[in-house]
């Protein structure tokens, strides 16, 4: 049966128009509006869902770290036909390069866009996202920069027969730097008085030293 489905060419950059009779995979969802870090999937397109829109880093941060997770329907594909999970993150910064990954035998395990083991429940492969930005993509103290990161599940035996892209979007924003209070000056402090000539004789008044000591005349 499923040869019979995929025995016919599929169109460029896209799966076969059957995958439209699988329905929307089931989403949690804790609010009636969705975040732009959140992209829901279906039949068609992975879900990704990063843990927050917002990242917030210290001014003296060079790297931000950004997690999430990735469903992928499966059923979309020959049963048993190894395919591969793919990511492009791109910046507002218009002179940065994207940078792009996926899992499977042609990982870029120097990339700082990396995919996680998998877990397969039936059809559903799910998986974890790491983001670990380094310090030429990131805004400067005060500002904030959005970045845009696209996925699909595309064939390795074919790769122009894969899922539609889903995209989320984030937001990292730089802290300023700490305010240092203001360190109080400090009061002089006055010398120890100590005792002078004149104070010897000041104390030593009014008695006679006649020689040896601890012998003292009136």
């Amino acid at each position: 049966m499923m040869a019979a489905v995929y025995s016919a060419p599929a169109m460029p950059h896209t799966l076969p128009a059957v995958a439209a009779r699988f329905p929307p995979m089931h989403r949690r969802s804790g609010s009636a509006h969705q975040p732009p870090s959140v992209s829901f999937g279906d039949a068609r397109r992975p879900c990704v869902e990063l843990h927050k829109p917002v990242w917030v880093i210290d001014d003296t941060e060079s790297i931000a770290t950004v997690t999430g997770e990735i469903e992928v329907n499966t059923s979309l594909f020959p049963h048993d036909a190894p395919f591969a999970v793919g990511l492009e993150l791109k910046s507002s910064d218009a002179s940065a390069r994207s940078e792009w990954n996926h899992d499977g035998p042609n990982n870029r395990p120097g990339s700082f866009v990396q995919i996680g083991q998998r877990l397969s429940v039936d059809d559903t492969v799910y998986t974890t996202v790491t983001l670990s930005i380094p310090h030429a993509l990131l805004p400067s103290s005060q500002h904030n920069r959005v970045f845009t990161l696209s996925c699909c599940a595309f064939l390795l035996s074919d790769p122009r027969v894969k899922t539609e892209l889903s995209v989320a979007k984030f937001m990292i924003v730089r802290r300023a730097p700490p305010v240092l209070a203001p360190v109080p000056t400090a009061e002089p402090s006055l010398p120890y008085p100590t005792h002078t000539q004149s104070q010897s004789r000041t104390w030593m008044s009014g008695k006679r030293i006649v020689g040896g000591w601890g012998k003292v005349g009136k």
